[in-house]
């Protein structure tokens, strides 16, 4: 039987940390060695319930429960000492960096079971910004094209609205990480030599779902200077970069802030309106009718494309084979955008009818396949 093992952690913190009767006095020194003892201990004790042959889901559940008992005692240790921590190098941070560190073993060692949505500790924050802040302040040495002044700008600023506007739930830790690897592109490609190094991070950071809204005005910006200064229609240019974009492929999930969409749909919207290329209605009889709305077949698009039915890197894509190849009770042509709007609708009407459905498909399944 799996046993949790967070009693490590929170034994050494009754002892040092909330001190009550007869307790060993220590240096933050000897502090930092007695935790750093702790962590060995916590680490093997969390590796050998992996030999006792759990399966997966019991696992996932028993290391995102330390997980989430690790970010718990972070936080209580965060206000309990306020946020000094009684000098930089106090007991606050002293344990808030072990305690950070046990985090990130867990995120590398079982990167299979970790739960990447859960909110950061507030210590794990305050060293985000940091970094942002001092990492993001070199991106401007020795920068003297204007284009990639801008695009810089525009990443700078929208990873510090990010971390600042987090709120009192903080970013998630697939957002640390997204951030954390969208300045260390900028710093890479700030390194090599190129005629166009803003379309090469921009190329980059688009792969990785930059979805940021200064990001996307960057970009639009650009195409609507470059059609300027270039001869030619500029819906052949952005029926071009339509075609481009299309074909990259790209993170299927918004790596920065999911409330905004995807980046790619974003742009190939705004392209495909600027380049005229709107969807055109499919010729009759080549469509499929279905009995059901355009947000149930959203919703049952999205919950396939979430579980990994469709192996697909560009979304877009899906909208656009749905679009045109099925019709509904209500709608004999459903355009791009109105799918794409209940794709990522939440209405919880709808999910209650679909959820019927899904029930029901159930029980057919269970009557066809598995009769008692």
């Amino acid at each position: 039987m799996l046993r949790s093992e967070l009693h490590i952690i929170e034994a050494f913190i009754g002892r040092y940390v909330y001190p009550s009767g007869e307790v060993a006095v220590v240096t933050n020194e000897q502090l930092g060695e007695l935790f750093a003892e702790i962590s060995v201990q916590f680490r093997a004790a969390i590796l050998q319930q992996f030999f006792g042959g759990h399966r997966d889901a019991s696992l996932i559940r028993y290391i995102r429960f330390h997980q989430a008992g690790l970010i718990r005692l972070a936080n209580d240790i965060s206000t309990f000492y306020g946020s000094d921590g009684e000098g930089v190098n106090g007991p606050a941070q002293i344990i808030g960096e072990g305690l950070d560190a046990l985090m990130d073993h867990l995120e590398i060692s079982y990167q299979k079971y970790i739960d990447k949505d859960i909110s950061l500790s507030d210590y794990a924050m305050r060293h985000l910004e940091q970094t942002v802040i001092e990492d993001t302040s070199t991106f401007f040495d020795n920068t003297e094209n204007p284009q990639e002044t801008a695009l810089l700008t525009a990443v700078t600023c929208s990873l510090a609205q990010l971390v600042e506007n987090a709120g009192p739930g903080g970013l998630s830790f697939r957002q640390r990480e997204s951030i954390i690897q969208a300045i260390q592109t900028v710093r890479i490609c700030r390194d090599i030599e190129s005629d166009d190094r803003a379309g090469r991070i921009f190329l980059l950071l688009y792969r990785q779902n930059f979805n940021c809204p200064a990001f996307v005005n960057w970009f639009k910006n650009r195409v609507e200077a470059t059609h300027h200064s270039k001869a030619g229609p500029p819906e052949l240019r952005a029926g071009e970069l339509c075609r481009r974009l299309t074909e990259t492929g790209m993170n299927p999930v918004p790596s920065i802030d999911p409330a905004f969409p995807p980046v790619n749909e974003t742009l190939l919207t705004w392209l495909i309106d600027r380049a005229g290329l709107q969807d055109k209605p499919a010729e009759k009889g080549n469509t499929v009718p279905l009995n059901c709305s355009v947000p149930q077949l959203a919703l049952f698009t999205r919950l396939l494309y979430q579980t990994g039915s469709f192996p697909v890197t560009n979304i877009s894509d899906l909208f656009r084979f749905f679009s045109r190849n099925f019709t509904t009770k209500k709608q004999e042509h459903i355009s791009i955008k109105s799918f794409r709007k209940a794709f990522y609708s939440s209405e919880q009407s709808t999910a209650a009818v679909v959820l019927d459905i899904l029930k029901r498909m159930t029980v057919q399944v269970e009557t066809l396949y598995f009769p008692k």
